[in-house]
């Protein structure tokens, strides 16, 4: 099933890959012979780099992006109260307002995005559920074999 990557916006195909016995997420572009990869993340949650940043990292997919956006926006709200009420007040007040700006465009585009999430999400689920079926034949026929 072909969808738009959230890295490129050009069309693809959902991937699930391991390496180093970890599992990654892809978008496949072209035929076999001219193929371009855009890689999306972690299946699950990114180990190291979420709780130093203090952000819920993961990967394209399953980022929460309200939950990003809340985090930078108290950031800045806290930096704005401990230094924006002397002679910066009206710089934070200007980002602030840009910010604010900027979160009615994303709110304009939110809905098409969810969907289109739901749908990678669908396509996850069912990559798993190819995997674990393909696992599951191989390992009855290699248990099958050894009682013949």
């Amino acid at each position: 099933m072909k969808y738009v990557c959230p890295r490129c916006g050009l069309p693809g195909r959902l991937e699930r890959y391991e390496s180093n016995g970890r599992v990654y997420l892809r978008m496949v572009h072209g035929s076999k012979k001219s193929r371009r990869y855009c890689y999306l993340g972690p299946a699950r949650r990114y180990e190291a780099a979420g709780p130093l940043l203090q952000l819920p990292l993961s990967n394209l997919i399953d980022t929460d992006y309200v939950e990003v956006v809340d985090f930078a926006a108290s950031k800045l709200l806290d930096e704005a109260k401990s230094k924006g009420y002397g002679e910066r007040s009206g710089e934070y007040l200007a980002e602030v307002r840009r910010l604010r700006l900027k979160l009615e465009q994303l709110l304009a585009r939110a809905k098409a995005v969810e969907e289109e999430l739901t749908r990678f999400r669908e396509a996850v689920e069912e990559a798993e559920l190819q995997v674990w079926g393909t696992a599951l034949a191989k390992a009855a026929r290699e248990g099958g074999g050894s009682n013949g």
